[in-house]
This record gives C-alpha cells, sequence and structure tokens, in this order.
C-alpha cells in the first residue's frame, strides 16, 4: 500500500517500483540481437550501422528522435565527426533507455531503441 500512497517523484519509492513492479523496454522487445559491440572496437564495429542508419533516418520516412539522437545525428553529419565517442554516446543511450519503465510499443524511445540498439545486418 506504501508505494500506492507515495509521491512518485519520491526516488526511493519509483525506484522500488522500477526494479520489482515494472517491465522495461529491453523486457518488451521481442526480436533482434543487442548490439554489444564496445564503442572503441576499431574494425567491424556494429555500431558504425546503428550511426549510418540515424543519419539516414529522416522525419517523413523513419518518424521523430529522441532529443538525444538527433543530436547525435547532427554530429555525425558534421565536417568532421568523432566516431569513437558517438558510437559510446549511442551505446550509453541503447543501456539507459533498455532499463527504462516501458511505456508501450509506440513511446519514442521504444521506436527509437528497436532501430537503433540492435545488430543492423
Amino acid at each position: 500500500m506504501e508505494v500506492y500512497e507515495s509521491n512518485h517523484e519520491d526516488t526511493n519509492s519509483f525506484s522500488d517500483f522500477k526494479n520489482y513492479c515494472s517491465r522495461t523496454n529491453k523486457d518488451e522487445s521481442k526480436n533482434g540481437t543487442w548490439n554489444t559491440d564496445a564503442a572503441d572496437k576499431s574494425s567491424d564495429n556494429k555500431w558504425d550501422k546503428a550511426i549510418d542508419a540515424l543519419k539516414a533516418r529522416n522525419a517523413e520516412s523513419g518518424g521523430k528522435l529522441d532529443p538525444v539522437l538527433e543530436r547525435l545525428k547532427v554530429e555525425a553529419n558534421g565536417k568532421s565527426p568523432n566516431t569513437q565517442s558517438i558510437r559510446a554516446q549511442l551505446k550509453k543511450w541503447c543501456e539507459d533507455t533498455n532499463s527504462e519503465v516501458f511505456m508501450g510499443k509506440d513511446s519514442l524511445k521504444f521506436e527509437n531503441q528497436e532501430s537503433f540498439c540492435k545488430v543492423i545486418a
């Protein structure tokens, strides 16, 4: 009963809810293999295909991007992008998003996770 009566902004209660009562984005994702390459892997890095997909994404055909991914897209399309840094930031975004509470298959983060956090053939 304590969880139901607590303020949702209470960090401890929300953390308990998240850990014991909810499903994460990763729990709800069914298809594909998660990209687990290290960001600093130099040859055949699977994050590079995700970055290419991110660079090619447009709102008309692929839908919106999370603000973090939008910033990474701009950075990746820049004159001299730091690929290793972009890989690391994308990997961190994926790891953070995987562990967030699942808000539905139509949520922006879930849709973006499915497009950019799994191995792209």
